[in-house]
């Protein structure tokens, strides 16, 4: 990254609250983090939604069953649930999308208040919490949630959760010794709780440490104030603060040190950082059943409020789908009749196991028609929507099956498996970029089976090619495709296609697991098989030579399998059961050549990686793709129903599978390691190696492969994409030119179909050269909520990059904030207690009050007054002066209450006292005045009479 960039990226003031991750440093693996918070939060959650909806046909689990799971992870609920190997990927990307928003708001709007609750925002902070429920809802509304809503669902949840759990670390809600989360911050309809005026002082100073540290404080009692709500203060966030306020605190506090010195936060156990440190595990906890709370909170949860089929589809709880693209032009008439009897009785075999898909999806296309698209939970209505196919027309070349393609991936289940069937090309190769976009967002995988390939308007079909020379600078878009994400691709003559289709059938796996792929001219591979494998598959495709197959168990006898797919160049086989673990051997007989090399399996040991970079002060989560040449911190996560798993070492493969290079991890906590990785200029894929429990070795391969780029793509700081309907708002980008100099195209687009205009379209850009492009949204004729995502990229002839952007349109009375207290003037007073009416024992029976107006000038002046003890609240009338709505008000109380506490409040919740004391207090029954003249009249007479002896006896001696 260019300096200028750099800079552009660290002009805000450092944020801190709980750390994002444990991946960013200074939390003690002990500490909550945003991170950990969310998970937590979720797994309770989904446990308990898993608890109340069993799956049809199983037994009911008891109260705390699933919730109760020690270790709770996703993979022992998982296990515990489906009752079988089902993998809980789909589960975990959804958890880490919606961590990784959470993450990125300390990116971009590291010093908006409203996201930490800096400097007594309450409101703002409420607000935007709203804003974003309302958004993470309207994603989900439409009746076929598609990839696009689910991300913008995730990103709006992480959103809200951020700043939910900063309340419990930045606020005194747990000083104040509450036991539940505050409700009212994501629902609005339950009981506000007062929010103290910012004029009145909430802290006192704190005390040095005894060791004298210039950064450390003892705060323990430092707050003043008592049933009022009031949130930390920093220095370089809070321009204009009152006299008094509590700091924020902490080594990261530029004001720590000015009065009152100290601080409230709770975001470490780290005194140096947190000054009520002996507070954190209490926040963290509450922070996790408010996170918990916000999806499965009774009556205003999501749960409730959205059901339970779309809480499945959110979690990603439903399982994968299996889509079929089928190129429905005349010529593929044979393949269409394949599929309809051949895949529908491999699919028929699965139907009632783990391993059977959630949904099938099923799109056609030709030229110039694609769709409709169909969606069915039902094997045979699959079988009666492709029986109802018709393969015509499509006498050019090629077809439009990019579009098919985006359609099967908008509308499958995320970790899906894409079936491509076609004999001709791609006509709108223009939409390969977003084809990938989508495949790198859900980790589908595209298996390509093509009869043959053309990309002419005459159809010509392709030969297979026979050097791998010419395969690796030739190899046609969809065969791209299914190596970027990780599938198969098949090309075979017409006619033939019913020899490679067991592939569907190694594709039915509810826990699938990559152990080796690659392109090679090695004829034996090596490779372990540890006791975490059910079962596992070995696909051999050669470019041109017979392929011959023996699998060698680790006794060194040949393994008995089962073949899937029997053709001259192309072999697959499965092993299930495994006879033998350890290290197996693959011997392929046969000529030289370059063979096609995958080792798949079904297993609950498998990883997860985010790509993470330094950001203010912290290691947070990339947008986009990677960028050539700089330094990431990756970020591995096992996922296994076992806790005695050792991640050794990350391999990094080429895109033919070729290990480049390997680094040692760093374990940062249970089943977690980072590694720090500059990432090569060609293609990765990624993988680990490590030992089970067992002490037997394991490899895990990532199936995506990561694109790196000479451009980068940055969401600016402190930009919204919030409007209300009718208006308009401008959200702008960083594009970074990080290679050559080339001319860029920049391209906006928006699924809600706000985007009015863009600029620049086009730019040539130096090395090191940045410009930012802007975009103009508008929600005319919106009336009422809606989010989608916006999507800018910058590409050039060889380099290509985006960022995503959610885009919501919010009703306006949402963001109406308003944080001044109510005012008060005492107008007159009724009545008068003495001390004797005040302590006699028919004190009732006298009367004592006093009148007062008070007002609000916020949006609707709406005010309630109540007396915060078992005194009667005052009587109010209310009247319009100078358009701002007067309460007039009076409270009469007898003499045993002499003194009454008052708490106006508006409808925001900012909160004024008002306090009247007329207690005269007595000392056993006597009245302390009188008392006090009484001794000071004895004083007085024994004065009088001394000084009169005095003078008698001075006199008497004179006369003498």
């Amino acid at each position: 990254m260019q300096l200028s960039v750099v800079l552009w990226l660290l002009t805000a003031p450092l944020a801190v609250a709980f750390y994002p991750n444990l991946e960013s440093g200074g939390p003690g693996r002990q500490d909550y983090t945003d991170a950990g918070i969310t998970e937590d939060g979720i797994l309770r959650a989904v446990a308990t939604f898993m608890e109340k909806y069993p799956l049809l046909g199983r037994p009911a689990f008891s109260p705390g069953q699933l919730v109760n799971l020690s270790p709770l992870t996703p993979a022992t609920l998982f296990k515990e649930y489906y009752g079988g190997q089902v993998s809980p990927a789909r589960f975990v990307q959804a958890i880490q999308k919606i961590i990784e928003a959470n993450n990125e708001l300390e990116i971009y709007n590291p010093n908006d208040s409203q996201y930490y609750f800096y400097c007594e925002k309450f409101q703002k902070g409420m607000a935007q919490i709203q804003t974003d429920q309302s958004g993470m809802y309207d994603s989900l509304q439409k009746p076929d949630i598609d990839a696009s809503s689910l991300e913008s669902a995730w990103l709006h949840a992480g959103f809200a959760l951020h700043i939910i759990q900063k309340f419990y670390s930045n606020t005194n809600w747990v000083e104040m010794e509450f036991f539940e989360p505050y409700r009212h911050l994501v629902d609005p309809s339950s009981k506000q709780f007062p929010i103290v005026s910012r004029s009145q002082p909430t802290c006192r100073d704190c005390d040095k440490t005894p060791s004298g540290s210039s950064s450390q404080y003892v705060c323990e009692d430092n707050i003043i104030v008592d049933r009022l709500l009031t949130s930390g203060y920093k220095r370089d966030l809070c321009p204009n603060q009152s006299e008094g306020k509590c700091r924020h605190g902490g080594q990261k506090d530029l004001g720590q040190d000015d009065p009152p010195t100290g601080g409230i936060n709770k975001e470490t156990s780290d005194p140096a950082l947190s000054p009520h440190h002996k507070l954190h595990q209490k926040a963290g906890q509450l922070a996790i059943k408010a996170t918990a709370d916000f999806f499965i909170g009774p009556s205003y949860g999501f749960l409730d409020r959205l059901g339970p089929d779309k809480f499945r589809k959110f979690f990603n709880l439903e399982g994968y789908s299996v889509a079929f693209v089928i190129d429905v032009s005349g010529s593929m008439g044979g393949e269409i009749n394949d599929v309809k009897t051949i895949c529908i009785e491999m699919l028929k075999k699965y139907q009632d196991s783990s391993d059977a898909p959630y949904n099938y999806v099923l799109v056609p296309f030709n030229d110039p028609d694609y769709g409709p698209v169909g969606i069915t939970r039902n094997i045979d209505e699959l079988q009666n929507m492709i029986f109802k196919l018709r393969a015509n027309g499509g006498g050019d070349c090629p077809e439009l099956a990019m579009t098919g393609l985006e359609l099967a991936l908008r509308n499958s289940m995320p970790r899906s498996q894409i079936f491509f069937f076609s004999d001709a090309g791609a006509k709108d190769k223009q939409k390969e970029d977003q084809v990938k976009i989508l495949v790198e967002t859900t980790k589908s995988k595209i298996n390509v089976l093509l009869t043959g390939y053309c990309e002419t308007r005459r159809k010509k079909r392709s030969p297979p090619v026979t050097s791998r020379q010419k395969r690796s600078s030739s190899k046609n878009i969809f065969e791209q495709l299914a190596e970027f994400s990780g599938g198969y691709y098949v090309q075979t003559q017409k006619g033939a296609l019913a020899n490679v289709l067991g592939l569907v059938e190694m594709a039915l796996n509810a826990a699938p697991v990559k152990i080796f792929t690659a392109e090679t001219e090695d004829q034996e591979v090596s490779f372990p098989v540890d006791e975490m494998l059910e079962e596992f598959s070995i696909s051999v495709k050669s470019t041109a030579s017979v392929v011959n197959l023996v699998v060698q168990q680790p006794s060194g006898t040949a393994a008995t399998v089962t073949k899937l797919i029997d053709t001259i160049m192309h072999k697959a086989v499965e092993i299930a059961p495994i006879a033998e673990r350890g290290e197996w051997k693959l011997r392929i007989n046969g000529a030289t050549d370059t063979y096609v090399i995958d080792i798949s399996g079904k297993s609950l040991l498998d990883f997860s990686y985010q790509i993470m970079e330094e950001a203010n002060g912290y290691t947070l989560p990339i947008q986009g793709r990677p960028v050539r040449g700089r330094n990431y911190t990756i970020s591995i996560r096992v996922l296994s129903e076992m806790d005695d798993i050792t991640i050794e070492k990350l391999l990094i493969f080429d895109e033919n599978g070729k290990l480049q290079f390997q680094r040692k991890c760093q374990q940062t906590s249970h089943g977690k390691a980072v590694v720090k990785l500059e990432f090569p200029l060609t293609p990765s894929r990624l993988g680990i190696s490590g030992r089970t429990g067992g002490g037997l070795n394991f490899t895990r391969v990532h199936a995506n492969l990561i694109s790196t780029e000479a451009v980068q793509v940055l969401r600016k700081v402190g930009e919204s994409g919030v409007l209300s309907p009718g208006e308009n708002t401008t959200v702008s980008v960083l594009v970074a030119n990080e290679g050559n100099g080339m001319e860029f195209t920049f391209e906006v687009k928006d699924e809600l179909g706000l985007l009015k205009d863009f600029s620049p379209k086009k730019q040539h850009l130096n090395p090191g050269q940045n410009i930012t492009v802007t975009a103009l949204f508008e929600a005319e004729g919106i009336h009422n909520s809606t989010s989608g995502m916006a999507i800018y990229s910058a590409k050039s002839q060889t380099a290509y990059n985006y960022v995503k952007i959610p885009i919501t349109v919010i009703k306006q009375e949402i963001l109406i904030t308003d944080d001044e207290a109510p005012q008060y003037n005492i107008t007159s007073y009724v009545g008068k207690c003495t001390a004797d009416q005040q302590h006699s024992s028919d004190c009732s029976n006298y009367a004592w009050g006093f009148d007062f107006i008070m007002w609000d000038e916020g949006p609707t002046g709406l005010l309630t007054v109540q007396a915060s003890n078992s005194d009667p609240s005052p009587r109010c009338s209310t009247l319009m002066v100078n358009v701002v709505k007067q309460y007039n008000c009076s409270i009469r109380l007898n003499c045993c209450s002499p003194s009454v506490h008052l708490l106006m409040m508006d409808e925001f919740g900012n909160a004024k006292e008002l306090l009247v004391d007329t207690t005269i207090p007595i000392t056993n029954g006597v009245n302390i005045t009188a008392v006090v003249l009484g001794v000071v009249a004895f004083v007085l007479l024994v004065l009088a009479i001394g000084c009169c002896v005095y003078c008698f006896l001075t006199r008497k001696r004179q006369l003498v």
